[in-house]
């Protein structure tokens, strides 16, 4: 198969047969596309069926996927019920992934959030015990050294972030306004969508992002989170503070199981969405050998999930899994050769058969929860409309500013600093800022947990 698909991919750059060569190209990586969206479907329903051993709190939200994954489940195990009912429960599982999406978005603002009063209460941490302020000698310079022990940009970029986001922020709020300008002054004559990108990333950041249907799900977890943004943390004593690092750890804990509990469904929607596209392309239908293990495990898979007592999948189902994954990797050069010309191909012959193959490999990609109905922000950011970005942007943060204490408004500084571009121009002006944080910070127990903090980074750097 890969010789004739060199020869296939070599006469459609050369322009040669194009209307017979391109169906194909369309059934050829829709048969591709086929039949790895059906092994990650097993592989994914398997890991889910392991983590939902282990997640009984979340049997709520299980029951209400279940369902929809079962119906795709039983429709991709039988290629003719397949092609007979592909397309109605396709729709019902692009309803879910949109849900999902929405969901995700809402827990990932409450992750945030978090991160907000979790620095302030780590800054607190050594507040309640007898300490006398650490050394911050030669601090700057082993910073440094930690920063630009690497050679690569990036790295870079994302250490001088990570130590400034460590840092007590002891500036005034027009230094961090004249900041967040210049963020955002970078983004002029770029494209309006990564603008918005860099906006939707500060905001939330910021705590000023909300998301779509928040009052719709996670009701309790948004109580929790509200009872937290009225906290007075400038006056706890030692089992107020106790009492509310221990609900943060907690409430993170089960956010972040939630989450990656989101992550394994949305996986199986994708994957089962990525064959219901692609079956239905699929006009000669390629044989595979291993097509009989997959609809086996499937089935298998089905069963336990109706039955929901935790037993393990048989010892013929594990040995199958362990076939299933060769077949999976020699499938990857295909796809990725035949995608190379994708692009091309859909800009120059304007077939919808290859729109369609370009969403089903973004279906397979990493990005889990691509959202499909969004569309992307036309035109480029001119200086007028950056302006207006950022004055808008500087009035929410005002409000936002004058609601909180100040301890918690440093806390958003902290946070917004470590997601904006890097603000410095030379090494003497990281050194000077990493000074006076430090000197400029009175508050004992806020110095040592940074100082710490920062130590315990240039330890696993």
């Amino acid at each position: 198969m890969a010789e004739s698909i060199k020869r296939l991919i070599k006469e459609l750059n050369q322009g040669k047969n194009l209307e017979e060569n391109l169906e194909r190209y369309i059934n050829q990586l829709s048969n591709l596309y086929y039949q790895d969206g059906v092994i990650r479907s097993v592989l994914d329903y398997y890991t889910l069926y392991e983590q939902t051993m282990e997640e009984g709190e979340m049997a709520g939200f299980l029951s209400e996927i279940k369902p929809v994954l079962q119906k795709g489940i039983l429709a991709i195990s039988d290629w003719a019920q397949l092609k007979q009912n592909g397309i109605g429960v396709l729709k019902e599982i692009q309803a879910k992934r949109s849900e999902m999406i929405k969901r995700v978005d809402i827990l990932s603002t409450y992750v945030d959030q978090l991160k907000v009063y979790e620095y302030v209460l780590n800054r607190m941490e050594l507040k309640f015990v007898a300490e006398e302020t650490k050394d911050t000698e030669g601090l700057s310079e082993q910073l440094l050294k930690y920063i630009f022990s690497v050679e690569d940009n990036m790295v870079i970029n994302e250490r001088i972030k990570e130590v400034i986001g460590q840092l007590p922020v002891r500036m005034t709020k027009s230094r961090y306004y004249d900041i967040v300008r210049n963020s955002l002054s970078i983004y002029t004559g770029c494209d309006i969508d990564a603008v918005e990108d860099y906006l939707y990333r500060f905001k939330n950041s910021a705590l000023l992002y909300v998301p779509e249907g928040q009052e719709s799900y996670f009701q309790t977890w948004g109580d929790e989170i509200k009872g937290l943004q009225q906290t007075d943390f400038a006056n706890l004593d030692g089992n107020a503070y106790e009492e509310n690092i221990c609900k943060v750890r907690k409430l993170a804990g089960d956010l972040v199981a939630c989450i990656d509990l989101h992550i394994s469904c949305q996986e199986i929607l994708n994957s089962l969405a990525a064959v219901m596209e692609a079956g239905a392309l699929i006009q000669d239908k390629e044989e595979w050998k291993e097509e009989i293990h997959t609809k086996e495990i499937l089935l298998e898979l089905f069963q336990l999930f109706e039955e929901g007592d935790g037993k393990t999948i048989s010892e013929a189902g594990e040995k199958r899994m362990v076939f299933l994954e060769g077949h999976m990797e020699q499938g990857y050069d295909q796809i990725f050769q035949m995608e190379g010309i994708l692009y091309d191909l859909k800009i120059t012959s304007g077939k919808t058969e290859l729109e369609t193959l370009d969403k089903i490999g973004k279906l397979l990609s990493s990005s889990v929860f691509v959202d499909f109905e969004k569309k992307p922000a036309e035109g480029t950011a001119d200086r007028d409309y950056i302006q207006q970005k950022s004055n808008r942007l500087i009035e929410e943060l005002e409000l936002k500013f004058g609601k909180n204490k100040q301890v918690v408004n440093r806390a958003i500084m902290a946070n917004t600093l470590s997601v904006m571009p890097v603000f410095f121009n030379s090494t003497d002006e990281i050194s000077q800022y990493i000074l006076s944080s430090l000197e400029q910070c009175k508050d004992i127990s806020e110095k040592n947990v940074s100082i710490q903090i920062l130590n315990d980074l240039m330890a696993e750097g």
